[in-house]
């Protein structure tokens, strides 16, 4: 299992907040970040009370070679202390802390967002040729399970990339954002890509007042990745959402 690289230079500001468990200093360094979805993340993130440690405690010792992972039975995103600073990588563990506990154990009201979330991961899965198969290559991570599909969809624009290529009928509507996105990419009005995102927005939204914690543990890990090969097309879907948002 693969899933995060490092770049070289990591945000020193969101690595003092992390070390310093400050969890409103990390809202306010992802809210900067150029991709649209991690700062749809920072934004959910203000309804947690998330801790963040820095460095895995002995118990999670069998999770070493992991640059990060989510427990939700103590709702605390654990970091390597060298990947402190990585941006996607604490996207992706706190996109984890908002939507876990919802996967895991949905509510009446929460149970139809995930059969959809479930529903559009089998897709996603068959159109990249890999129904039925467990072993995926670094890039397609969010391949792994439903938990990890959601993760990457909002924190890894190289994956977000292979979503936004891949049309997909949309059975909820995000409104003008998402449509935006999706006739700038040049896509019949939505993708698996806008389609993720809207659903998550409505599953945090549904989820903020409703799940206490669970008791059984829920860890999800993340491993170092490789960087996603800077092509100008990956480029220019970055680009068009800043254009959107005005970034």
């Amino acid at each position: 299992k693969t899933g995060y690289f490092v770049p070289k230079a990591q945000n020193t500001q969101l690595e003092k907040a992390t070390k310093a468990n400050n969890l409103t200093g990390v809202i306010q360094q992802l809210e900067q970040h150029p991709n649209p979805a991690i700062r749809m993340v920072a934004d959910r993130m203000r309804s947690l009370g998330t801790n963040i440690t820095v460095g895995f405690p002995k118990r999670y010792s069998k999770y070493n070679r992991f640059a990060g992972l989510y427990d939700r039975s103590v709702d605390t995103v654990f970091l390597k202390r060298k990947y402190a600073g990585e941006e996607s990588l604490v996207a992706h563990e706190f996109v984890h802390a908002l939507t876990v506990r919802a996967i895991d154990n949905p509510t009446p009201e929460q149970k139809p967002v995930i059969d959809k979330l479930n529903k559009l991961y089998q897709h996603v899965k068959k159109e990249l040729g890999y129904a039925g198969r467990s072993r995926y290559p670094r890039d397609l991570y969010g391949l792994t399970n439903l938990k990890e599909f959601v993760a990457e969809a909002n924190s890894n624009v190289s994956f977000q990339y292979q979503l936004a290529k891949m049309k997909y009928k949309n059975e909820t509507a995000w409104g003008a954002f998402t449509r935006t996105i999706a006739n700038l990419l040049g896509i019949a009005n939505v993708s698996a890509l806008t389609e993720v995102m809207a659903l998550t927005e409505e599953l945090t939204t549904k989820q903020a007042t409703t799940t206490p914690l669970g008791l059984t543990p829920s860890i999800s890990p993340a491993k170092p990745r490789q960087a996603p090969p800077r092509t100008s097309t990956g480029t220019q879907v970055l680009n068009t959402l800043d254009i959107v948002t005005g970034k």
